[in-house]
Formats: structure tokens, C-alpha cells, sequence
């Protein structure tokens, strides 16, 4: 089977991300779809459909504000999932940003702190998935604790201070 290239991908509507969508949830307990950046069409289509959304920022002031203003957008579209998992990745105390900052910033509470990590590049480089790795890095941490937050019943599971459990390493 050949790549499609990009001139058919233009050809991909948002009703048929809908339709798509639509039929795997027919067959799958859990869909997930990484997104191009931004807010275009095919992106909306999916937050339409989505029960939860894991929005990953870095810590630098362009994502930050791209994403302050990405929520504004999809509030007034009345587009925000029911579920919002917010990722502050790359988080490093020497970025001259704080994590009250970037809260400030963008409005809502950070769910998830990946700290800066070698082991993360490594394992993409190598090709094995961190969180199979078994290795007590921090940002390993922070994934599962990502993870945690898709298992059946955790709303129902008594947390401390539900948005205020990312720490920095």
C-alpha cells in the first residue's frame, strides 16, 4: 500500500473524520487521535466526538499563549471535551516560567508535569515506549500518571487537590 500524499489528504473532510470516528467507536473502547496542531477543521471534528482531550504544552511562552488562546476559541465553539487533561511537557525550573505561571497563563489547573528527560529522546530513538522501559524517571512518572487518568472509575477514586497534583521535579 503507497502513502497518500498530501494533494488526497486534502480531499478528507470533517464529515468524514466524523464518520470514521463514528464507526471505531462501534468497534473500540478507547480511540485516540493525535491532531495536527491548531484548529482547523479536522481537529474540531475530532473535539466534537471526544469524551476526553490531553492537551500537551511546552514551557515556553509561545505554547503557552497558543494555548490560552486555542481554549478561548474552543470555549466560545462550546468544543471543550468533557474531560481535559492538561500536559505541561519539558517542564524545567530554570525555563524563567513557574507552574503558577503557566496556570495563570492559560486559565486552568496543569493535570500532568513531564519534567525535562533524556530518557524520553532515547526511547523514541530507540523505538521502545518509554513506560516499557520500567526505568524510575520522572517524566516516566508523570506518563503514567497520564495513563492513570484513563482507567475505568478514576473520577469516582478519591484524589488530593484534583488539579493541583503537578509537582515539579
Amino acid at each position: 500500500m503507497r502513502a497518500a500524499l498530501p494533494v488526497e489528504m486534502d480531499r478528507i473532510t470533517a464529515a468524514h473524520v466524523t464518520r470514521l470516528l463514528s464507526q471505531l467507536r462501534q468497534e473500540f473502547q478507547y480511540i485516540v487521535v493525535d491532531t495536527a496542531p491548531g484548529l482547523g477543521e479536522h481537529v474540531l471534528a475530532t473535539l466534537e466526538q471526544a469524551t476526553d482531550a490531553v492537551w500537551i504544552c511546552g514551557m515556553d511562552v509561545p505554547s503557552i499563549r497558543g494555548m490560552r488562546t486555542g481554549f478561548q476559541i474552543l470555549e466560545d465553539l462550546a468544543l471543550v471535551p468533557e474531560q481535559r487533561h492538561i500536559v505541561l511537557n519539558m517542564a524545567d525550573r530554570r525555563a524563567g516560567l513557574s507552574l503558577k505561571d503557566v496556570e495563570a497563563t492559560i486559565g486552568v489547573p496543569v493535570d500532568v508535569v513531564l519534567p525535562r528527560s533524556k530518557s524520553l529522546p532515547f526511547s523514541t530513538n530507540k523505538g521502545v515506549p518509554v513506560l516499557q522501559e520500567g526505568n524510575r524517571d520522572p517524566a516516566s512518572k508523570g506518563l503514567r500518571q497520564l495513563v492513570e487518568r484513563f482507567k475505568p472509575g478514576w473520577e469516582a477514586r478519591p484524589h488530593k487537590q484534583l488539579h493541583r497534583r503537578a509537582v515539579f521535579q
